[in-house]
């Protein structure tokens, strides 16, 4: 469940607050939207202009990559705090 999840992250941030700072300073040196998810929302803001949401195929698909990136994304939330 998302609540327990997220109390978890809690318990573990709070128990080493020092790994935390350093965690948080790794992850700001990095951009804040990688390259892959900026080219993959910028195809998709492309496809909705021109198809103006009309082709479904591709419009589906925008979305599913967007899920499967923000799916990556909470993977490597979960990993970096050691809650997989």
């Amino acid at each position: 469940a998302p609540d327990e999840a997220a109390a978890l992250a809690l318990d573990k941030i709070m128990a080493n607050p020092d790994e935390f700072v350093r965690i948080a300073r790794e992850l700001q040196a990095e951009p804040v939207i990688d390259a892959r998810t900026a080219k993959t929302m910028f195809d998709y803001l492309v496809r909705i202009g021109i198809y103006n949401e009309s082709d479904e195929i591709d419009y589906i698909n925008a979305l599913a990559q967007m899920e499967i990136l923000a799916n990556e994304a909470i993977d490597d939330t979960q990993d970096a705090f050691g809650l997989r």
